[in-house]
């Protein structure tokens, strides 16, 4: 939403001000040094509320909006369960369905959510940053940057294929093997 920009610009006026400060405690001529310095963290401490408001709201939107998505599949989802024959049901197991319909529909909310926040946030971001180096003339931080993201996004992408994936299909079974339990109950 328009509101991460908004987000990212209380974040970048943060070192902004501090970078200030720093002029001003290095500065030679020491008049009204502590309230300039006052004045300055009193900024970044309304910089730093502001920020903290905005992620708030915007949260907030991606919950709704997750969750209003995920009532249709759910109620989709559902139907397509009741519809289904007993031998179906025999086939795919209570427990399995009962896991489908709960859990999974859980997980791609929180998935959702999460992908709706930071998929406006992180890019915005990475191009703020950009920006910002980019106008300070850091050549060789830029490089730096890009090297430090796509090392960052394959170790990402590698740690998930290794780990994730498999501790989720060992999860998914747990989950059906404790519905089968307390079917049995």
């Amino acid at each position: 939403s328009f509101l991460t920009l908004f987000q990212i610009a209380f974040e970048f006026l943060i070192p902004t001000f501090m970078g200030y400060i720093i002029q001003i405690v290095n500065s030679p001529s020491r008049q009204s040094l502590l309230n300039d310095i006052l004045l300055y963290s009193l900024f970044i401490l309304l910089s730093s509320f502001a920020s903290i408001i905005v992620n708030l709201i915007n949260s907030w939107i991606a919950s709704r909006a997750s969750t209003n998505a995920l009532a249709k599949v759910r109620s989709n989802l559902h139907k397509k369960v009741l519809s289904l024959s007993l031998n179906e049901i025999n086939n795919f197991g209570v427990e399995s369905l009962v896991t489908r319909t709960t859990e999974d529909i859980r997980i791609v909310g929180s998935i959702t959510t999460v992908l709706l926040h930071d998929l406006f946030h992180a890019p915005l971001l990475v191009l703020g940053a950009l920006t910002f180096l980019i106008i300070e003339g850091c050549h060789y931080q830029l490089v730096l940057v890009i090297v430090i993201a796509v090392v960052v996004l394959i170790t990402s992408i590698m740690i998930g294929a290794i780990f994730v994936l498999p501790r989720f299909r060992i999860i998914e079974q747990q989950m059906d093997d404790v519905n089968r339990f307390d079917e049995k109950m």
